[in-house]
Formats: structure tokens, C-alpha cells, sequence
């Protein structure tokens, strides 16, 4: 018997997509995004944040200090179901966050 398991490479899904919706909350962004990159698992993780036409620079702070997130900018702002939909369709995952406002981990 031919044991195929070990030919086919099955893709490795993410354990955990963090959605992070943002609309002029630069610095609470940036606690956020530090409080997640800065904690220790054994798992898989991505995060997307969603800035929906900030004025105050959230997005390219984003950029410039956390390049592993993934930015994705709308026009205008979008709101919340919207921009949550956006964010997630960027993922294949196990689990996910929504966040309406960017939450910091304690």
C-alpha cells in the first residue's frame, strides 16, 4: 500500500487573522500593533489592518513601525461590516478577531 500523505502538501492555515478596523486612532493603533507583535505563542498569526481614510497618519505609521501587518486602505470610510469583510477575505484561516477599535493587550 502506497502511503500518498506524505506527496501532497496540504497549505498551513493560520491559526489566528486579526482584523484590526481604524479610523483616526493613530496611537491607540500603535499600542495595539506593539502589545500583539510584542506577546509569545506557538501559533500562527497575521494581522491586517483596515484603515478606513484616516487623517491623521495611522496608516503610514503603520507602515514605517510594523511592516509585518498587512495594510489595506479604503477611500473613504467604509465602516465596520465593510471594512471587517475586507480584512478577513485577505485570510485562510482558523480563527479570527474583529476589532471595532484597536483593543491593547494587557
Amino acid at each position: 500500500m502506497t502511503d500518498y500523505s506524505r506527496r501532497v502538501r496540504i497549505p498551513a492555515m493560520l491559526d489566528l487573522a486579526i482584523v484590526i478596523l481604524n479610523w483616526n486612532t493613530r496611537d491607540l493603533l500603535r499600542e495595539c500593533l506593539r502589545s500583539i507583535f510584542a506577546s509569545d505563542g506557538d501559533f500562527s498569526l497575521r494581522v491586517c489592518v483596515i484603515d478606513n481614510a484616516s487623517t491623521d497618519a495611522s496608516a503610514e505609521m503603520a507602515l514605517a513601525q510594523f511592516p509585518q501587518a498587512m495594510l489595506i486602505r479604503n477611500p473613504v470610510n467604509s465602516w465596520y461590516a465593510v471594512g471587517n469583510n475586507l480584512g478577513l477575505r485577505a485570510f485562510d484561516f482558523q480563527s479570527s478577531v474583529a476589532s471595532h477599535q484597536p483593543p491593547v493587550a494587557g
